[in-house]
């Protein structure tokens, strides 16, 4: 295995896409080597990696402005990025980037020195070619975002047809990726870590929670997550279950959208029967799932990956805890087997379903068993990064 530098726009955040890069990084490290290049990152975030003996290149680092002026200085902070990645991948042999603008400079480095590039899409870059997710925003901001995708969607379309070989999350990723880019791509999947994401019997937070039905919900606060749909849902069911809690983890605490829903639950009432908990840990996160009676995601929007493969399903499941989801996919979860798919927006439908969870216990021990086996099965890191490598020899 040859030399790789995989581009990456941030490691601000401890999210899904950063959890599979992470993943897949320290496997092929194993076998070679990798470097991640990045604009900018937390430090504990990048410790993750360098703990793991990954070098990571930061190429603006503190200068990285926040989103909205990044736009406004986009050529200028493109081209320093591209120029430093340059020295950072003169001893390289492979090329791979991840999202806009990760691909146009792993593009453009490529077509410099000859060295072949890879484009793994978690998703065609949502600002510029997904429509509800773009009408979610502000009328100002949808405004921005219109304007930014006008003058730079081209650049994206160019950087991704490059690609010697694209991969991608799953079968709807693909043929997205197939509709925006035409061109053909590889499907990976995701995969857990069945060794962390298991059963915890009794745990700190079985004991903690011990007098409450929990159900997990996990959010950025942006409106792609429904979080407010959960919140609803859970509302149908105090009267019956005064002691049912949602709690709510987030890989985007520090959001200003949080106090929107924070509104939410004071406007209805339901301090105590929701909670945000912010940032859980890696340790932490499968003791909570393992506690609760599902795991409950109400997001629909196909064409945004997190949605579609939306991995704290399958840690969930990993936990044998069935969960609740739109059915946009069955690529998880078996609907009455292992969890249940709902229509779109349907709170009443989801309501039904966490109170059946609720009321019949054998049932439910018996779909989280069900749903651990399918991840075991399916969803292996290894064959996730054996499939990448495979491809890039």
């Amino acid at each position: 295995m040859k030399k790789i530098s995989w581009h990456y726009p941030h490691l601000k955040y401890w999210m899904g896409g950063t959890k599979f890069l992470y993943e897949v990084a320290i496997r092929i490290n194993k076998k070679s080597s990798v470097d991640i290049i990045t604009n900018s990152g937390q430090r504990w975030v990048i410790s993750q990696f360098t703990k793991n003996q990954i070098n990571v290149f930061t190429t603006t680092g503190p200068f990285y402005p926040n989103p909205f002026f990044f736009w406004f200085l986009f050529p200028v902070m493109f081209i320093w990025d591209t120029i430093k990645t340059y020295f950072y991948i003169k001893k390289s042999n492979i090329l791979v980037a991840t999202l806009f603008p990760s691909n146009l400079t792993m593009a453009l480095l490529s077509l410099l020195t000859n060295k072949p590039y890879f484009y793994y899409c978690y998703e065609p870059y949502p600002y510029f070619h997904n429509r509800e997710f773009i009408n979610s925003h502000g009328t100002l901001l949808r405004v921005f975002i219109k304007i930014t995708a006008l003058i730079y969607k081209q650049l994206d379309l160019w950087a991704a047809k490059r690609a010697t070989k694209i991969f991608t999350l799953n079968n709807i990723m693909q043929k997205a990726v197939y509709r925006i880019y035409h061109k053909h791509s590889v499907v990976t999947y995701m995969g857990v870590d069945t060794n962390l994401f298991k059963k915890y019997s009794n745990n700190k937070i079985n004991r903690r929670y011990k007098k409450n039905l929990l159900i997990v919900h996990s959010t950025d606060y942006t409106p792609a997550k429904k979080t407010d749909l959960a919140i609803a849902a859970i509302k149908k069911l105090v009267v019956k279950f005064p002691n049912i809690l949602l709690l709510i983890t987030s890989t985007l605490p520090d959001s200003p959208n949080k106090q929107r829903y924070q509104k939410i639950i004071n406007q209805n009432h339901l301090n105590n029967n929701v909670r945000l908990l912010g940032l859980v840990s890696s340790n932490d996160l499968p003791l909570f799932y393992s506690a609760a009676i599902c795991y409950l995601s109400c997001s629909d929007d196909k064409m945004l990956g997190t949605t579609s493969s939306n991995l704290p399903v399958k840690e969930a499941m990993a936990c044998a805890t069935p969960a609740i989801r739109v059915n946009i996919t069955d690529e998880d979860i078996e609907d009455s087997v292992s969890g249940f798919l709902v229509e779109p927006n349907d709170i009443d439908a989801t309501a039904k379903k966490i109170k059946f969870l609720i009321e019949y216990p054998k049932k439910r021990l018996l779909m989280g068993e069900k749903g651990r086996q399918k991840i075991i099965k399916l969803y292996n890191w290894d064959k996730v990064t054996q499939k990448i490598i495979s491809c890039l020899n």
